[in-house]
């Protein structure tokens, strides 16, 4: 969506009930991958990808990926199947695609987003 002014976009995406792919580092690495692609952006690292398990609700997957224009994260949490992933960066970038991308990698129940810009003092 183009709203321009300021650094750039922060998109911010929470879903629940999402499918077990979720829990799979090679499927989160995949779907860091493909939103580089999706969004039109361009990568300076691989994805850094992690299984984690600190106990009861705190099981899951993190990710990140750089682009040269920022990043894109993702950590997911087994209790309720939640996904919190989020895309930030210095040009502007398509929500819906974003959006579009999680709901078709992990088919939630629930989604809900927020769009904000950042840095609306900064100057190019």
């Amino acid at each position: 969506m183009a709203r321009k002014g300021g650094f750039g976009p922060h998109l911010i995406v929470e879903a629940s009930g999402c499918s077990r792919r979720m829990f799979d580092p090679k499927a989160v690495r995949g779907f860091l991958e493909r939103a580089v692609k999706r969004l039109g952006l361009t990568r300076i690292s691989e994805p850094f990808v992690e299984y984690y398990d600190l106990g009861r609700w705190n099981k899951g997957v993190s990710g990140i990926i750089l682009v040269s224009e920022s990043h894109i994260t993702i950590h997911t949490f087994m209790k309720g199947g939640w996904i919190f992933a989020d895309v930030f960066s210095c040009k502007e970038i398509d929500q819906r695609a974003f959006e579009g991308l999680v709901k078709k990698e992990f088919r939630p129940r629930r989604m809900e987003s927020n769009y904000l810009r950042r840095g609306k003092g900064f100057r190019r």
